[in-house]
């Protein structure tokens, strides 16, 4: 009984002394600890291209000690290690998202220093990644044009907000502002045979550029040859050109003889009316665009002068002012009136339509 009795207390003696040990051990360890004289953190003076924010952690201690330590940023990352060696000061920079974070500097054989700041929201917008999602229709066998549907999906970072415009060779389809940092474009149009281009313009920011997508129409008759009407639109919308051109010369040439008192103004009126229809027509069924249609008014306006002016349609006792002649100053050329108007229409026409390409 006395023996086991002297076992035990030995055993608690022995227990004491080594945990006296592992006490002196940790505090001799906390004692080579160095007390930090600087420990904060700075935020970038602006948010970078990629939405995130430059953060310099900074750390410096005086004490005769120089043991290894690191940077643990606080979202899943570390930094590299070094010697925190006593007078220096150590930083780090390192880039984060917005949010709220707590980075640690950890040193050998130390209890980790920590450090909690917020980053804030990137207030510089981001560009958006742009995406195009094309879908082919079927083959129009008269025209040999094509359907296509093509999406353009904007995306940007969370609750950004951006505005952009679609363009299908060069002519505005679509446009809108982001809702939830998406944004879709679309159009869908019947595409004549040839090459075509469908461009994404971010007009807000205005430095993101666009983005463009490029597909080509090569459909076939049922020959498997190249339609002969297919740069008209097809054999009606050939048809629907020749009789709004033909509508375009006779209301120009109606006119002159109305104003020589040998024409009727009911068939200026029938004339204007079969142009506007034919027009209606192309536009909608043929898809043309509206400057296209202007462009031929000019270019049938040139014809009609020719007829007005260089035939016997006009009585040629009817000194009509339409084919007097003005002189230009400055030029000495002389012009006839119904020419002038033909030209300042072309370019009134060609600066609406592609003044932005000119520019």
């Amino acid at each position: 009984m006395i023996p086991q009795l002297l076992v035990t207390r030995a055993s608690v003696a022995l227990i004491a002394f080594l945990m006296a040990i592992a006490s002196v051990v940790r505090s001799e360890a906390q004692e080579e600890c160095p007390t930090l004289s600087v420990f904060d953190h700075g935020v970038g003076l602006w948010c970078e291209d990629d939405g995130k924010w430059k953060v310099g952690l900074i750390a410096q201690h005086e004490d005769p000690v120089s043991p290894q330590a690191f940077w643990d940023y606080g979202d899943g990352q570390q930094g590299d290690a070094f010697t925190f060696a006593p007078g220096f000061l150590f930083s780090d920079v390192h880039k984060y998202e917005p949010g709220t974070y707590e980075a640690s500097l950890n040193i050998e054989g130390c209890p980790p220093h920590t450090l909690k700041f917020q980053v804030p929201e990137c207030d510089v917008p981001r560009c958006p990644t742009i995406n195009f999602n094309p879908v082919m229709g079927d083959c129009d066998e008269q025209s040999g044009s094509q359907t296509w549907i093509i999406t353009a999906i904007l995306t940007g970072g969370s609750g950004q907000t951006f505005s952009a415009d679609l363009l299908d060779d060069g002519y505005l389809r679509d446009s809108g502002t982001s809702s939830n940092a998406v944004l879709e474009l679309s159009v869908q149009k019947l595409f004549t045979p040839g090459a075509h281009t469908v461009t994404v313009d971010v007009t807000s920011p205005g430095f993101c550029g666009d983005a463009t997508f490029n597909f080509t129409v090569a459909c076939a008759d049922d020959d498997n040859d190249n339609c002969i009407t297919c740069f008209c639109g097809g054999s009606w919308c050939c048809v629907f050109w020749v009789l709004f051109i033909i509508s375009i010369i006779g209301a120009i040439v109606t006119l002159a003889r109305a104003i020589c008192g040998v024409g009727s103004w009911y068939s200026i009126c029938m004339f204007f009316a079969a142009a506007i229809s034919y027009a209606i027509l192309l536009a909608t069924v043929c898809d043309v665009e509206i400057c296209t249609i202007l462009l031929a008014m000019a270019g049938s306006g040139f014809a009609g002068y020719a007829v007005v002016c260089g035939t016997n349609i006009v009585p040629p006792q009817c000194n009509t002012w339409l084919c007097k002649k003005t002189n230009i100053p400055g030029t000495g050329l002389e012009v006839a009136n119904l020419l002038v108007i033909d030209l300042i229409f072309t370019f009134i026409v060609i600066l609406i339509c592609h003044g932005r390409e000119l520019l």
